[in-house]
């Protein structure tokens, strides 16, 4: 059983942490991360114009 449970994880390793797909998904994060920053700041502006 060992030896299945080793395969096993040793696959998802392999494919859960390839390069390319973590690079994919911190690309992703990182963009949505700039997005919502940038609404945010929209979103100050917006109250600070308001409140003058």
């Amino acid at each position: 059983m060992d030896r299945l449970d080793n395969l096993v994880v040793e696959h998802l390793a392999d494919r859960l942490f390839n390069p390319e797909r973590l690079s994919a998904i911190l690309v992703t994060a990182a963009t949505q991360r700039a997005e919502k920053a940038a609404e945010v700041d929209r979103l100050s502006a917006c109250r600070g114009r308001r409140g003058r």
